[in-house]
């Protein structure tokens, strides 16, 4: 894909605001175009990803959805969240922002409370995850940490745990 954030042709101009920045004041624009270039990688775009619910599907997701989005439309947006959900265990928590393609910078600050909102949540889902781990060290004596234990890692409290080969804890 490409762009030019540059181009000083006004249509293209319009039609790069209406698409990403549509509810962003011409100052704050301009900003973000200087942020831009044109070359995007398109690998991430050509070559599929392998989801499994093992890896993928484990981890909470979330998409924060922009409903006045012209770069991708809402029905697109929810069209990506139904196609992973099918492929992946457990739904995508949603969070819809009335916003352009740039919350960023059209509502910084709504934008901002989502995100912290989205960290609370997964900051109480690893302290569980920790009191889980520090209960069972406790209750058997063993750490499994240190060792591959599949009736632990089956409770998926392995989030502390995993090693380097991504997924494996030996």
């Amino acid at each position: 894909m490409r762009i030019d954030p540059r181009s000083d042709r006004p249509d293209y101009q319009r039609q790069m605001q209406f698409a990403l920045y549509g509810d962003v004041s011409d100052a704050e624009i301009e900003v973000a175009l200087s942020h831009l270039h044109c070359d995007e990688p398109l690998d991430v775009i050509l070559n599929p990803t392998l989801v499994t619910p093992a890896r993928f599907g484990r981890v909470p997701r979330h998409f924060i959805r922009c409903l006045h989005d012209k770069a991708i439309p809402i029905a697109a947006q929810d069209l990506m969240i139904r196609a992973i959900d099918e492929r992946a265990y457990g739904p995508t928590h949603t969070h819809t922002l009335a916003t352009s393609h740039s919350p960023f910078y059209a509502q910084p600050s709504a934008l901002a409370e989502t995100l912290s909102r989205i960290a609370a949540n997964a900051n109480s889902i690893v302290d569980v995850r920790e009191h889980a781990h520090s209960q069972y060290v406790r209750r058997t004596g063993l750490d499994p940490s240190t060792a591959a234990w599949p009736s632990y890692n089956s409770l998926a409290f392995n989030a502390k745990i995993v090693g380097p080969s991504c997924g494996s804890t030996s």
